[in-house]
């Protein structure tokens, strides 16, 4: 069984990274602090499950129960905790357009410190005295996150009746659904941890929902930004955009099977030209368009079709 808990941690960190990946380099076009502050809190979100998988395994496998008996491992953990503490409700907040005022940077701020001041708690006691309060540490770090988490719920509900942007409101629906499923979740784990800590540990339900919230960024990031989301037609190149471009008519028809998802050599075949010929067009557009990406050239041609920036301003700003 827990070889096929180590393979969903696997793939798990797959989406992860994929995940990472898209927004870097969504946040390095654009550069909206939402994505920023996003990034951040899968980075800590990655590393919380990280140690978590590793002590799983040191326990159900090397049966060694010293739990966290390293400080600097609990300070790592808790410093990333406490960085999750603050970083989801000022993304959230970011993201929802409701302002994060000094109120909010206090309350949340002191939380990430007071996580990273119970690590040294312990150290004032001895022996059986010192692993109670490392656990009740635990305790009260699952407890913030706990409420963090319905304190999101709010917000994202009050979020959801003053935005009118369609894209917008499946993302907070999203969270909203996210976060509901993961209050009971996190509530059943913090109640068998420090219950049965006779018995092996069990399976942390934090990596299947890491592999969902990673899923399903991955699959909006993808169709939203990344693919086409209509082929062009020669109707929908206007003549306008022809001359803004300085377009040959050539090009208009290496744009338009672009946007079908042919080849280079699947171009060159259908208009009866070689392969270089055809790479060398495509040079010349991207060249003239100042084009980033195959998405960009398409929105930028098609007549009527809200561009890749528009798009992300809507829902993003």
């Amino acid at each position: 069984m827990k070889y096929y808990i180590f393979i969903l941690y696997l793939i798990s960190y797959s989406t992860g990274f994929a995940a990472l990946t898209l927004l870097i380099l969504l946040y390095l076009k654009f550069k909206t602090k939402s994505i920023l502050y996003y990034i951040i809190y899968l980075a800590a979100f990655t590393g919380t499950l990280v140690l978590n998988n590793i002590e799983f395994y040191r326990v159900s496998i090397l049966f060694k129960y010293d739990t966290y008996d390293s400080i600097w491992v609990i300070l790592l953990y808790n410093f990333l905790f406490g960085a999750i503490f603050y970083i989801v409700p000022l993304y959230n907040h970011k993201f929802l357009n409701i302002a994060f005022n000094l109120l909010h940077k206090f309350i949340f701020g002191s939380l990430f410190l007071f996580s990273i001041a119970m690590v040294f708690i312990p150290y004032f006691f001895e022996g059986l005295m010192r692993g109670q309060a490392i656990i009740f540490g635990f305790k009260i770090t699952v407890f913030i996150a706990i409420i963090i988490i319905l304190y999101c719920i709010y917000i994202s509900i009050y979020g959801l009746g003053k935005t009118a942007v369609r894209g917008k409101k499946s993302i907070i629906r999203f969270f909203l659904v996210y976060n509901a499923l993961y209050f009971p979740v996190l509530l059943f784990e913090y109640y068998w941890n420090f219950n049965f800590q006779n018995m092996v540990r069990p399976i942390s339900f934090g990596n299947l929902f890491y592999f969902v919230l990673n899923l399903m960024t991955v699959i909006f990031i993808s169709g939203n930004f990344f693919i086409p989301r209509a082929k062009i037609t020669l109707e929908s190149v206007s003549e306008d955009i022809l001359k803004q471009y300085k377009l040959t008519p050539r090009e208009k028809e290496i744009i338009i099977l672009i946007s079908k998802g042919l080849t280079h050599k699947m171009m060159a075949s259908e208009l009866g030209i070689a392969t270089l010929t055809v790479k060398n067009h495509i040079y010349n557009i991207y060249q003239k368009t100042k084009a980033v990406s195959k998405i960009d050239l398409i929105n930028k041609i098609s007549r009527g079709n809200p561009s890749q920036d528009s798009n992300f301003n809507t829902i993003f700003s």
